[in-house]
C-alpha cells in the first residue's frame, strides 16, 4: 500500500487534468507523471536483434536446412517468415498496452523486443516500459487487457491462415519431441481443415509455429501474478486480495516446474525477481464496473484457450517442418 493520505478521485479527462496528477502525486509523496521521450536508437536496435535471432534460431533448429546460417537464400525463407509473423503478433500485443495507455494518459515507451538466440522461441516477447503511477483500476484494467486481446487479434487469422497452407501427416512411430496444441489452435485447425484422424498430427509451417508462439505468449501473460497482464487483471478485479491469487498461482507453476515443466522455469525466476504483490493504482477505491469485471472474468477463458501444462512435449512425432 502506497503512504500517506488517500489520492483523490480521478475527474475526467480534460482542462486542469495534469495540475490534478501533480496535485495527486503531492498529496501521495510520489512524482508526477510525465512521458519520456523514447530513445529510438536502443528500440530499432532491439527489433533488429530479436528479428536475427528468431531467424537465426528457428533455421538451426526447425527448418529442413538445420543451419545457423544457410548458404542460400531458400534456406533463409523459413526463419524469416517465422520472425515476421511472431513479430507482427507481439507487435499488435505490445501496441494494445501503448494505445490504451495513451487513452489513459499513463506516460509509455513504444515497445522492447527482447532476443534470446536460443530454442525454441527465438526471443523472450517484448515489453513496454510504463509509469507505475496508474490513476485506477479502471485504467490498470483497460491496459492490461489490451495486449492479450490485440495479440490474439492478429494471432487468430495468422494461424488460420497457416492452417490453409499446412498438411496432415501421420505420427511418426520415433520417438521425438512436439508441441502441445492449445484448444484454440485445434478449433482453429477444425474449422479450416476439419477434424483430424485418430493418428494423425498437423505439420506446423513456419508462420502456424509463430501462431502456436502467439498463443503460448498470451497464455503466459495472463498467468494472474506479479506484474504480468493477468497479474495487473487480477489487481483490477480484486485489489488488494489479489494478492491471495498471485500466492497460489506461484504455488501451483512451482509444483509444475518440480513435475518437469521446465518451461515455466524462467517465469517462477522472474516474477520471484519482480516481487509477487501488485502495488495499489493512485485510487484503487474507484469502482471497475460490470463490464470491465464481465470481461475481466472472461479472460480466464481465454486464458485456458491458450494454456498447455507443457507445451513441449516428449512423444512421437517432430518438429515443425
Amino acid at each position: 500500500m502506497s503512504s500517506g493520505p488517500p489520492a483523490a478521485p480521478q475527474p475526467p479527462p480534460g482542462p486542469g487534468y495534469e495540475a490534478w496528477q501533480a496535485r495527486t502525486a503531492q498529496s501521495t509523496n510520489r512524482p508526477p507523471m510525465r512521458a519520456a521521450k523514447p530513445n529510438w536508437g536502443r528500440h530499432i536496435l532491439l527489433f533488429v536483434l530479436t528479428a536475427v535471432s528468431t531467424t537465426v534460431v528457428f533455421n538451426r533448429f526447425f527448418s529442413p536446412y538445420q543451419s545457423w546460417f544457410p548458404s542460400v537464400l531458400a534456406g533463409w525463407l523459413p526463419g524469416m517468415s517465422y520472425s515476421f509473423w511472431l513479430l507482427v503478433i507481439l507487435g499488435c500485443h505490445e501496441a494494445g498496452h501503448y494505445i490504451a495507455a495513451k487513452k489513459h494518459r499513463v506516460p509509455a515507451t513504444p515497445p522492447f523486443f527482447i532476443p534470446l538466440p536460443l530454442p525454441p522461441l527465438g526471443t523472450m516477447g517484448a515489453v513496454i516500459g510504463m509509469s507505475p503511477y496508474i490513476p485506477n483500476r479502471r485504467a490498470l484494467f483497460d491496459i492490461a487487457v489490451a495486449g492479450p486481446l490485440a495479440g490474439l487479434a492478429a494471432a487468430i487469422p495468422v494461424c488460420y491462415w497457416a492452417m490453409l497452407t499446412t498438411t496432415r501427416q501421420a505420427i511418426p512411430k520415433t520417438p521425438d519431441w512436439m508441441v502441445a496444441d492449445p484448444i484454440l489452435l485445434r478449433i482453429i485447425e477444425d474449422f479450416a481443415l476439419g477434424p483430424r484422424p485418430v493418428g494423425y498430427d498437423v505439420m506446423l509451417t513456419p508462420m502456424g509455429y509463430a501462431a502456436w508462439v502467439g498463443m503460448l505468449v498470451t497464455a503466459f501473460n495472463l498467468i494472474p501474478m506479479s506484474q504480468l497482464d493477468g497479474g495487473h487483471i487480477s489487481h483490477a478485479l480484486l485489489a488488494k486480495n489479489s494478492k491471495w491469487v498471485s500466492f497460489g498461482v506461484f504455488g501451483v507453476l512451482i509444483v509444475i516446474c518440480t513435475m518437469n515443466g521446465w518451461e515455466y522455469i524462467l517465469l517462477v525466476v522472474a516474477v520471484w525477481y519482480i516481487g509477487l504483490v501488485h502495488s495499489p493504482t493512485l485510487d484503487d477505491r474507484i469502482p471497475l464496473g460490470r463490464v470491465r469485471t464481465v470481461l475481466g472474468v472472461a479472460m480466464i477463458g481465454v486464458f485456458l484457450l491458450c494454456f498447455t501444462m507443457d507445451p513441449f512435449i516428449a512423444s512421437p512425432g517432430r518438429p515443425p517442418q
